[in-house]
């Protein structure tokens, strides 16, 4: 097992016209699109912006065994999530037959009517259930605060599963928390998960960092992440400045799945890929975007 660490993408889920099936074919493509220049070090498929929820089990193994096959000595992380305990099992333990290096354990789609004492109850049985080697990310994620990962939860999964747990993907963006993490538990591996707080995360000492504006853009966390590593603050803070305007101009949409989606072809990746969840970005909303895209970056427009 390599331990991920660097750049790692958080991959969006191709879907043929209209959603009807998954295109694993994609990916293979896409791949070598956002590492041609050496930017991204590992993939997380299933993210919660990879449309998971929409996939059967059949169809997230088929995805599984093709990032496998085409992630050429990459890391690989796979999103255990679903709506039931034996889901996220069967799949978990499925990516780690496989070859996934890590797992993402986030609580059911179900978890906000759970008390804390049930969610730990399931924390505690798929730990319980997974292989006891350090291979397990806990997950704490924007959104409901019912289902926010908390330093209590933490510390008691600690006791009972360090032989388990590999570290935290911290995904809310919250200023400071990374860090603190971080400072609390120097034994787990920390993951920043939110592009609009990668930087610090990264300077602090977070080991790696997923980032779906790198669908996209890879260079642009990439720049943030090399900043970091050479502890200048001031060159970091400015590459994360134009990377949390990316991601504040893609999530302003309320779409941002759609919207990545849409851009990809935009910028230079010839693939195309559709949306199941989400709702497609209109041409004339993507066309807005890109013009604000060539200023954030300083890029000159093409057409122009």
């Amino acid at each position: 097992m390599a331990v991920p660490e660097g750049l790692v993408l958080a991959v969006l889920t191709p879907f043929s016209p209209g959603g009807e099936r998954v295109v694993p074919d994609w990916l293979a493509g896409h791949f070598a699109y956002v590492t041609e220049g050496g930017e991204v070090n590992g993939f997380y498929l299933f993210s919660p912006l990879g449309e998971a929820a929409s996939l059967s089990l059949a169809e997230k193994k088929l995805l599984i065994d093709t990032a496998v096959a085409h992630r050429d000595r990459r890391s690989l992380i796979v999103g255990t999530e679903g709506t039931d305990l034996a889901g996220t099992l069967e799949i978990g333990r499925y990516a780690l037959e496989k070859g996934a290096d890590a797992l993402v354990l986030a609580p059911p789609s179900t978890s906000a009517a759970l008390s804390k004492k049930d969610l730990y109850g399931f924390y505690a049985s798929a730990l319980k259930s997974l292989p006891a080697e350090p291979r397990v990310l806990l997950y704490n994620g924007p959104g409901d605060r019912d289902r926010a990962l908390t330093f209590e939860q933490v510390d008691d999964l600690l006791a009972g599963f360090a032989d388990r747990l590999l570290g935290v993907v911290e995904a809310t963006g919250e200023p400071g928390l990374a860090r603190a993490y971080i400072e609390r538990y120097p034994g787990l591996k920390m993951y920043a998960g939110h592009d609009g707080a990668l930087g610090d995360a990264a300077y602090y000492g977070a080991v790696g960092a997923i980032s779906a504006v790198a669908n996209v853009f890879p260079a642009a966390p990439k720049a943030v992440l090399r900043a970091a590593a050479t502890s200048d603050r001031e060159e970091m803070e400015y590459a994360q400045e134009h990377l949390s305007r990316l991601w504040a101009l893609i999530v302003s949409t309320a779409n941002p799945v759609g919207v990545l989606k849409g851009l990809i072809p935009l910028f230079g990746d010839p693939g195309m890929t559709h949306t199941r969840l989400a709702t497609p970005a209109p041409l004339g909303q993507l066309r807005q975007i890109e013009e604000q895209i060539y200023l954030i970056l300083g890029m000159e427009d093409p057409l122009l």
